[in-house]
């Protein structure tokens, strides 16, 4: 989600972004001293308040390899915050829900081979609508 982030830190809020595509990892590299460029490009759409963003990377220069895209979206700038920022009745919304025990996630992920590593491992409740 940091790529995100940088979209919005670029383009100031309030801002949407949508159909965000992460398209390849970015993984620091295993050896010590290998460095790698990190550029954000927005492209601004003309005669609109929106854009597009993209987060690419290559090994640092002087390098010949091509650089690699790992998320790109479509952002727009607003004039108002949406409803995202609304407050909820969280007791009102855990009524109208199920326990999800967690321990189905680890199962579920399994299931299609997604593997969470150790930061992921804090969920204690959920709650699922039918």
């Amino acid at each position: 989600m940091s790529y995100v982030a940088m979209a919005l830190q670029a383009v100031g809020v309030p801002a949407r972004i949508e159909a965000v595509s992460f398209t390849e990892p970015l993984f620091p590299s295993a050896e010590k001293g290998v460095e790698r460029e990190l550029q954000l490009v927005i492209t601004p759409v003309e005669g609109e308040n929106s854009g597009h963003f993209e987060v690419m990377s290559r090994g640092a220069l002087p390098t010949k390899e091509p650089w690699r895209r790992h998320a790109n979206g479509k952002l727009s700038l607003t004039t108002e915050y949406s409803d995202a920022f609304r407050r909820f009745d969280l007791e009102a919304l855990k009524k109208q829900s199920q326990d999800f025990p967690s321990s189905r996630v680890d199962e579920l992920a399994e299931l299609i081979q997604l593997r969470f590593g150790p930061c992921f491992a804090t969920l204690k409740q959920i709650w699922a609508s039918p």
